[in-house]
């Protein structure tokens, strides 16, 4: 019996011998943790219990943070943020990744993310909170020097892009002078010398007049790319107005190729910039007509829609010669031809001018399409 009785209290003491151990251990985790640590009293907002590591940090003795109220230890840039998340611990009992600022001894700033979760009793009554302050300084450092690199690279940018659209537009002017001269000669080669030119003669003045006029073209496709969003301001825009104006420019042609055109009545009203909007339809329109079947009636279908987003979603489908797959995106890039130039004219700006247009308006702009049946293009604003 004495014995049983020698070997069960040896079995005890050497418990409580490793329990101590354990706690010891925990409490040296706890103390000397690269985390600061602290407990709260909600019912008075002090500092309960804090480890050695939030102490230090702070750089004040254990002695002056227990009992202290804990707004003592905020950067007053935090008095507000910290006001409101003891609201919703007091109603949650925890707190996730708050950005914070501490305020030490000597007014060092300490950036910090806190996550808290309250203790209580068996009632749900909180008795105190556990909080970590993990010390983000150096992440919050970064993120400045990010912030100012991004800036620096928009101003970069922005730099890049004026001296850019100033250089097309001054070279695009100094292009139609010398053209022009061309043109002119071109004109009195045709007017005053026509007789006097051999069939090979005639066909090279008509290739040169040709190449004339495409560049003519060209370097106003260029001009007015540079220029889109720069000269006008935001204003209502009736859409179906718009239509009804093109369709009037359109009319012959319309009239010439028998197109069958059908428009939703429930056209919107946006907000946007007039004349880049009449430019994006009018090309879009155009090129429905421009790449039509030969042997079968076009049809142009336009409508309009609201997506989840709220924005105004319009469409532009016709039964023409339709794109492949591959070239749905290739369509937008500027000078992207996909037709040799003697079988449609063109000078390739015209969708990519479409993609300047939907974006200045903060959209986007698709198409859908099956080879040889039609596409549809479609597209949002506002």
């Amino acid at each position: 019996m004495k014995n049983n009785e020698i070997n069960t209290q040896g079995t005890k003491n050497k418990l409580n011998s490793t329990l101590t151990n354990d706690e010891q251990s925990y409490f040296h985790l706890y103390n000397t943790s690269p985390d600061m640590f602290l407990s709260l009293n909600p019912k008075d907002k002090t500092v309960k219990f804090c480890n050695q590591t939030f102490s230090d940090r702070m750089n004040y003795s254990k002695d002056e943070v227990i009992g202290a109220p804990v707004f003592k230890f905020f950067h007053p840039d935090s008095f507000g943020m910290i006001q409101k998340k003891f609201t919703e611990f007091m109603e949650t009992g925890i707190l996730k990744n708050v950005e914070l600022k501490l305020l030490t001894k000597d007014e060092k700033v300490i950036d910090v993310l806190l996550n808290t979760k309250a203790v209580k009793d068996v009632e749900g009554t909180i008795l105190y909170s556990n909080s970590c302050f993990r010390d983000i300084s150096d992440i919050i450092q970064l993120r400045k020097e990010l912030s100012q690199k991004n800036l620096e690279l928009e101003e970069k940018v922005i730099e890049r892009t004026q001296e850019l659209e100033h250089f097309v537009y001054a070279a695009s002017h100094d292009l139609q002078e010398p053209l022009r001269n061309m043109s002119n000669c071109i004109d009195v080669l045709q007017s005053s010398y026509q007789d006097q030119l051999d069939a090979t003669g005639k066909q090279f003045v008509k290739y040169i007049s040709s190449s004339a006029q495409r560049m003519s073209n060209l370097i106003k496709g260029i001009l007015n790319f540079s220029k889109t969003g720069k000269e006008n301001a935001l204003t209502s825009v009736d859409i179906a107005e718009i239509i009804d104006e093109i369709r009037s420019d359109f009319s012959l042609l319309l009239k010439e190729s028998s197109t069958v055109f059908n428009v939703n009545n429930d056209m919107p009203v946006i907000k946007g910039y007039r004349m880049e909007v009449r430019l994006l339809f009018q090309n879009l329109i155009s090129n429905a007509i421009k790449f039509r079947k030969r042997n079968e009636q076009l049809t142009i279908s336009i409508n309009s829609s609201v997506n989840e987003d709220g924005k105004k979603v319009f469409s532009i489908e016709d039964n023409g010669i339709g794109i492949k797959e591959e070239y749905f995106k290739r369509i937008f890039q500027i000078f992207k031809r996909l037709h040799n130039r003697d079988d449609f004219e063109g000078t390739g700006i015209g969708l990519a001018h479409c993609q300047k247009i939907v974006k200045l308006h903060d959209g986007e702009i698709w198409v859908e399409s099956t080879y040889g049946k039609g596409s549809t293009f479609y597209f949002t604003l506002g």
